[in-house]
């Protein structure tokens, strides 16, 4: 018996709504860039999005997926999609307190952060930026969202030595100089 998998990450930003289809896009397009046996870390799990965007694009990734909630949604919608889940390694915490402990060796090629949106919790997010490796990707998303105005300001000041690739909606992608 053939198994179907139906689930996607453009299906799950139409049935969620915590990403667009064109964010998803957008993302879709950074790491597509990314070359085999890739390292990204992704901030914020929930059912899994961003992770599956990624994983749908690259080949043999590994994806550190981080959240101080369990997320089980996450695993399972990328087990439902055919990809395995052992190329996503959940870590469970605070995204600003894990990076404390990030081996500096290991360098990053696709940050996406998407967690604490406090101004303070994103100022502390952006200690991720020094471990991704020269030309690598930095998006950020709810960066201008209308419920959180001093996102866009902060990432710009914060980004503006790093080339703008583009933006969808409230997704906004970098490429590390």
């Amino acid at each position: 018996m053939t198994r179907k998998f139906w689930i996607t990450s453009n299906l799950l930003a139409e049935n969620f709504g915590m990403m667009s289809v064109e964010e998803v896009a957008l993302l879709k397009s950074c790491a597509s860039k990314l070359t085999y046996q890739s390292i990204v870390v992704n901030i914020g799990a929930n059912v899994g999005t961003s992770a599956l965007a990624i994983l749908e694009v690259t080949e043999k990734s590994t994806i550190f997926s981080i959240d101080i909630k369990p997320c089980p949604e996450e695993r399972e919608n990328i087990i439902n999609s055919g990809h395995t889940a052992y190329s996503v390694i959940r870590i469970l915490g605070d995204s600003t307190r894990v990076v404390l402990g990030w081996n500096p060796k290991i360098e990053i090629d696709l940050l996406f952060v998407d967690g604490n949106h406090s101004e303070e919790a994103l100022r502390r997010d952006f200690e991720w930026v020094n471990f991704v490796r020269k030309g690598g990707f930095v998006l950020f998303h709810d960066y201008d969202h209308p419920n959180l105005p001093y996102m866009k300001p902060v990432i710009l000041e914060f980004m503006k030595d790093h080339q703008l690739l583009g933006t969808e909606r409230f997704l906004i992608a970098f490429q590390k100089a």
